[in-house]
């Protein structure tokens, strides 16, 4: 038994005896009169002399008890569960494994996550040093084994406890906060098993604290499996839950262009999502943007429902070449690291696109040169370099180009096709345009390959598309697809323009290799299929079976595509598509070791590293198995804009951003209670408790509290005293 007050016991104790001095005093002062009816009365008083002795003893001792039980209720004494055996000698374990991810930073109406997390551990190893034996601990944090689960050296290695070493693990934890991690507690229960000695005289008790947010605990059976391996190792298993409740928060989920970043002076469409993780309805959410440092216009969200996500879009132009930056901020919430989002990127002068052209003089690319690069104030950010199929047979270059288009090309040899089909997987984007020249037997045979290829689907014949006076609709049927938004819309007319003459049919009996593989962007208006999408390894591949330009042909012009209105955003739009992996931003995830690469010709293996808060290190450059010099910026950067500057040995500097952002998943704060842990886990021993139990002052996860039980006694006993008293006559008539 322990007391939570243990210095009232040193005052209150003595009072015990007072009723014993008080008896005592009352037996001085009694006074002997002779008087002869007293013969009587002593003899009686002899016959049952024993017995008002005891009844007299019995209330003195029920006064004595009623005083010692008020002291001791006021001490708070604290009975040991069955655990706390394992305390009573020997040496004891305690492994606590603490979450550490950013949810965990969870602060509202006075209430912070993290920081009961650490009291309560502080208060139970506080505690851990009054048993008796040797006590030791370890502390190991979830984001750390996220890092490295093979991790040797946990934030605190096994230490013996004292009260020296008890001062200097609570200064350590002041200063310990959340990082801006996702780490889940999977390779925390991994780590924790090796961590646990086979020792037969050692007592073993893992603790784990964490939030329990239901994304990471999703994956119920596989930590049931890891728990069930851990307590085949630790005396003890407690799972201790840190929070209450579920508390508003929104998180800036994404912040990213459309269709892939553009030259600079091109105005680029951008998308920023916010998602509300908490249960009630926000009625008005406004984001901050800010571009370069600059503020920009802020974005209404309007009203977000409990767990929905909404989207807006808005315009940016990064008017001059070389690195720039975009973030988006909503207001601060329960949990700050989710508030803010980041973008990174490099904008050039233009990006070239190659166009392998097989039409005849060329024509087709005629056309889509005029839409890419018109000249003039019509800056598009495109560079079109026009080929002819010969110049992929030996293209070592393919990587330098944003896409690739092959224009009615009649057929390519298999290098061709082999440097095509890994600039695709390699994140590249290609897109096919068939026409007179194409041949179906190439297509199908060398470029679909039963699935395997380039093309999306097979192709059967040219077929044409009759005119229907009773069918109003437009030849073209579009999809919501991005590059199709300039035919969106009521009131746009553009759609009812295009004419579509000749196309080619697919082949009766193709069907998708498997669902998803294959997306229709648009059909016509007898349904058969205008434009296909086909991911590719990292990349996509997009195939139009009509042709691009509206040249004459020796069986009629196929389509007036080129001379619509809103053909050039059209192809404006399917480059970005096509292009957006290979000119996708410099990001890189918080918490995660943010790296740098770059060819060691001509540059020093030195690399200045500028963290967003302003402060700078230098860091060393490694050669890694390719070659290349890698240099680490941060093994745990935390997020916003990171800046890079790589000096070359003739001390020109080449500068580098990246923006680091949390995984905005861990944003969501529904939690699991300790009912819907067990149902998740029901063959998982462990025991469930509250990390406000481990404070003092309050119920501890090592034992009992008696104080209600000495209220009890309490009333008992002065029941027990004026019953005494009446029958010893102290308060008779």
């Amino acid at each position: 038994m322990s007391f939570l007050y243990g210095q009232l016991l040193t005052f209150g104790l003595p009072l015990v005896a007072l009723p014993i001095a008080i008896h005592l005093i009352n037996l001085r002062r009694r006074k002997r009169v002779e008087w002869a009816a007293m013969d009587f009365l002593l003899a009686s008083q002899k016959r049952s002399r024993n017995w008002i002795l005891l009844q007299q003893l019995l209330l003195m001792l029920a006064r004595t008890a009623a005083i010692a039980a008020v002291v001791l209720m006021l001490a708070g004494p604290t009975l040991r569960s069955e655990w706390g055996a394992l305390l009573s000698g020997g040496r004891t374990h305690h492994l606590i494994l603490l979450d550490d991810s950013y949810s965990m930073s969870d602060a509202w109406a006075g209430e912070d996550t993290f920081a009961e997390a650490k009291d309560a551990a502080l208060a139970l190893l506080r505690d851990a040093l009054d048993e008796p034996g040797t006590q030791e601990a370890t502390i190991v944090r979830f984001s750390d084994m996220r890092l490295d689960p093979s991790l040797d050296e946990p934030w605190l290695p096994r230490t013996t406890l004292s009260l020296e070493s008890l001062d200097t693990l609570r200064a350590r934890l002041s200063e310990l906060g959340p990082a801006e991690s996702d780490a889940g507690p999977g390779p925390a229960l991994s780590a924790a098993a090796g961590l646990i000695e086979p020792n037969p005289d050692e007592s073993r008790i893992v603790y784990l604290f964490s939030d329990f947010r239901q994304r990471q605990w999703n994956e119920a059976k596989r930590l049931e499996q890891q728990l069930g391996s851990l307590e085949e190792q630790a005396d003890q298993v407690h799972l201790v839950q840190c929070g209450q409740g579920q508390h508003p928060n929104l998180t800036v989920s994404t912040l990213e262009p459309e269709a892939g970043g553009r030259a600079a002076g091109v105005e680029t469409w951008f998308r920023a999502g916010i998602t509300n993780n908490g249960q009630a309805r926000v009625p008005s959410v406004l984001a901050e943007v800010r571009q370069d440092g600059r503020d920009l216009p802020a974005i209404d969200f309007g009203a977000i429902a409990p767990g929905e996500t909404v989207q807006r879009r808005f315009r940016v132009v990064f008017r001059e070449t070389g690195w720039h930056s975009l973030r988006v901020a909503v207001e601060g919430d329960a949990v700050a690291a989710d508030n803010t989002r980041y973008y990174a990127c490099e904008t050039p002068d233009s990006y070239p696109v190659l166009v392998v052209d097989g039409s005849p003089e060329r024509v087709d690319s005629f056309y889509l040169r005029k839409a890419l690069d018109p000249g003039g104030k019509g800056l598009a950010g495109w560079a079109p370099v026009v080929e002819t199929a010969s110049y992929l047979r030996n293209a070592e270059d393919l990587d330098r180009y944003a896409a690739v288009f092959l224009l009615d090309v009649p057929s390519l040899d298999g290098s061709a096709i082999e440097r095509l089909e890994a600039y695709a997987s390699a994140g590249g984007g290609v897109a096919l345009f068939l026409g007179p020249s194409t041949q179906a037997a190439f297509l199908n045979e060398r470029l679909y390959r039963d699935g395997q290829g380039l093309l999306p689907a097979p192709v059967d014949r040219p077929v044409q598309l009759l005119s229907d006076p009773l069918n109003p609709q437009a030849d073209v049927v579009v999809s919501d697809a991005p590059v199709f938004r300039v035919f969106s819309g009521q009131r746009n007319s553009f759609l009812s323009l295009a004419r579509i003459n000749l196309y080619y049919g697919l082949r009766p009996d193709w069907r998708p290799a498997e669902e998803g593989s294959v997306r229709l962007l648009a059909s016509l208006r007898n349904r058969a299929p205008l434009v296909l999408e086909k991911p590719f390894g990292a990349g996509v591949v997009i195939a139009q079976y009509t042709r691009l330009s509206p040249a004459e042909s020796r069986i009629g012009p196929w389509n007036n595509w080129a001379t619509n209105p809103a053909f050039p955003i059209y192809m404006n739009e399917l480059v970005g598509a096509m292009s957006a992996n290979r000119r996708g931003a410099a990001s890189a995830e918080a918490g995660i070791p943010l790296a740098v690469g770059f060819d060691p010709e001509g540059q020093t293996p030195s690399v200045q590293a500028f963290a967003p808060g302003g402060s700078s290190s230098t860091v060393q450059a490694e050669p890694d198995e390719a070659g290349r010099l890698t240099a680490v910026l941060s093994p745990r950067p935390e997020s916003g804009v990171w800046r890079a500057e790589i000096t070359s040995s003739d001390g020109k500097t080449e500068q580098r951003l990246i923006a680091v952002n949390v995984e905005p998943g861990e944003g969501d704060l529904s939690r699991l209670d300790g009912a819907a842990l067990a149902a998740a886990m029901p063959e998982a021993n462990y025991r469930h408790a509250l990390a406000k139990d481990f404070r003092r002052g309050e119920q501890q996860l090592a034992g009992y509290g008696l104080g209600d039980a000495l209220l009890y006694a309490l009333i008992a006993v002065i029941a027990l005293e004026q019953w005494l008293a009446f029958r010893t006559g102290y308060h008779s008539g």
